[in-house]
């Protein structure tokens, strides 16, 4: 990994690392390794049994020193970058959630964005709920979505409902703020608009919205159970593939369709069909409001379309949101108000 290390400690240090992810259910091609450095490496990773913080460090170091080498930027340094591969005990790990924001440095959430996927899992996984959630929010949301699809269920659940709760603790440290400085200057009552508990809850609407189905499910069950008005505003924050005749303009469906992309609209629609009761109707919608020969062809490649695996279909749908999501932010197109579920 790095100059500073010999033979014996390269190979250990990428025993350590490979065995970071093997302990997080992680898969690893090994197969795709030389026979005789897959066996040196197998032989490095049964011989590991106490790995002392020092050694930790150096390897971590080294790692995001070769990383460095490659173009790919880190900004991790000392204690930092070792904390985030520490074994540390669980209990250690329960920071006191008032105090999660402060406890993490912003140079440290910044790297986040910076490491590959795998890595980004891993840490998460090792942290608080309280601290996953600020970790997450600080990837864009097709990333952190992609995240939280490697999740198992419950920790998803966990970590989504956490993200609730820094904005909700947000909103009341907003309050008492705005409180006190009513008091130093006014008479009488303060009137709180509770406007950032809608951006909140849009936030995570948006992130649900490109999870995989059966993660979205899950996820939107669990947070029900935990609080049902919860549930049910994060649900009418949802915006998926087979909402789009209810929110989507028909005039707006030219512009989506030449963004989205002939092909990634057709694998969409695919999808849909062979997943939702309502995939005529989507698929008439946009037939009905393209050009004829837009949508002639369309059909025609549709009906031509072979099925396509789970996989390819969840991603173009998900894809197909985002260049929504876009318009709308772009203020280049609107959507109609979502209804209750």
């Amino acid at each position: 990994m790095t100059s500073n290390l010999d033979k014996k400690q390269y190979v250990r240090g990428a025993a350590i690392l490979t065995q970071v992810f093997l302990d997080e259910n992680n898969d690893i091609a090994l197969h795709s390794l030389p026979d005789s450095t897959r066996r040196e490496l197998l032989a490095a990773i049964e011989d590991i049994s106490l790995v002392e913080k020092d050694e930790l460090k150096t390897v971590v170091d080294a790692y995001l020193a070769a990383l460095d080498r490659v173009g790919f930027t880190a900004r991790i340094d000392d204690e930092k970058s070792t904390r985030f591969f520490e074994r540390t005990p669980p209990n250690h790990m329960q920071r006191k959630a008032s105090n999660d924001a402060e406890a993490l440095d912003h140079d440290l959430v910044d790297s986040l964005v910076h490491m590959p996927m795998q890595v980004q899992i891993a840490l998460i996984n090792r942290e608080a709920d309280e601290v996953a959630a600020i970790l997450l929010s600080a990837l864009p949301t097709q990333a952190a979505a992609q995240i939280l699809n490697a999740l198992d269920g419950i920790h998803a659940r966990q970590i989504t409902f956490a993200l609730s709760q820094l904005g909700a603790r947000s909103r009341e440290n907003k309050r008492q703020n705005t409180v006190l400085r009513h008091a130093q200057n006014h008479d009488g009552p303060v009137e709180i608009a509770e406007t950032q508990e809608s951006s909140v809850n849009k936030n995570i609407g948006a992130l649900l919205s490109t999870v995989t189905s059966e993660q979205r499910q899950s996820i939107i069950d669990g947070l029900t159970e935990i609080d049902s008005e919860f549930g049910r505003k994060i649900r009418q924050e949802i915006f998926t593939f087979e909402l789009i005749p209810a929110r989507v303009s028909s005039k707006d469906i030219p512009l989506v369709t030449r963004r989205i992309g002939s092909e990634n609209l057709l694998k969409a629609l695919k999808h849909c069909q062979a997943t939702t009761s309502t995939s005529a109707e989507v698929t008439d919608y946009f037939t009905n409001n393209l050009p004829k020969r837009m949508a002639e062809q369309l059909f025609e490649d549709l009906s031509a379309q072979d099925a396509i695996p789970v996989e390819d279909g969840e991603k173009a749908q998900a894809e197909a949101i985002n260049v929504i999501q876009s318009l709308v932010d772009s203020g280049e197109i609107a959507l109609a108000a979502a209804t209750d579920p």
